[in-house]
């Protein structure tokens, strides 16, 4: 009797071992499984601050290009402007999608885009980082006719030239301090029109926006002087 008693006493002690040891493998096969969705968790939450970080950073370095390329397609009409000034006497008017590049033939048109056949540059240096057409306005008067850049005292009977100072202007240009000499042109993005009227063309600038002065573009560009025929330099804005 004594040693049934022993045994069945033993194998119940063996059978709560068992129990014991099973229930605390469960423990740490739970505790092991959190583990594992705590670093998975954590993990993802890595890769979406790399990934944040990266993409960023990207749209960043992708804006910085197209702006570059907006100011560098600006500098290379800029010149030709110079250039065609130089032959012609006078700026280029706007051109218009009809006339495919050429300059309009009307004397009133003063906004368009740019005249890139009239000016013998490709097309794609005319259109801004986001691949849209620059607009380009111009003082009309600057587009006139011209026989001379600058005034000749010899002239007996003075021709019109690129230098008059009897030009009313029309362009203005928003919250601009005050300048006595007139803007020749303006270059800017398609997103920020000019407000036309009879007797003005309002510029509001942009960050893209561009223009410069008759006097600035006479002598950093055609390597000039002044209308005045005094070589001082003014500045362009951009």
């Amino acid at each position: 009797m004594t040693s049934k008693i022993k045994e069945t006493i033993a194998s119940l002690c063996l059978g709560c071992g068992k129990g014991s040891y099973r229930g605390e493998y469960d423990g740490k096969r739970r505790l092991r499984s959190g583990s594992l969705l705590l670093e998975i968790a954590i993990g993802i939450s890595v890769i979406g601050l790399i990934s944040g970080f990266f993409l960023t950073r990207g749209i960043a370095i992708n804006r910085a290009a197209r702006e570059q390329k907006t100011k560098n397609n600006i500098e290379i009409v800029t010149s030709a402007l110079a250039s065609y000034l130089a032959t012609n006497k006078r700026l280029p008017r706007p051109s218009s999608p009809e006339r495919k590049g050429l300059e309009s033939k009307s004397v009133d048109t003063a906004v368009g885009t740019v005249p890139f056949n009239t000016l013998g540059i490709a097309e794609r240096c005319t259109i801004d980082g986001n691949g849209r057409p620059l607009v380009y306005v111009i003082e009309p008067a600057l587009a006139e006719a011209c026989e001379a850049i600058y005034f000749d005292p010899n002239w007996m009977f003075p021709p019109k030239y690129f230098c008059n100072s009897a030009i009313i202007p029309k362009i203005k240009i928003k919250s601009n301090a005050k300048n006595d000499d007139i803007v020749a042109f303006v270059i800017d993005t398609a997103d920020n029109p000019p407000q036309v009227s009879d007797e003005n063309i309002i510029i509001s600038p942009s960050v893209h926006t561009f223009w410069v002065r008759r006097n600035f573009f006479l002598i950093h560009y055609l390597k000039g002087c002044a209308c005045d025929k005094e070589n001082h330099a003014e500045e362009a804005v951009f």
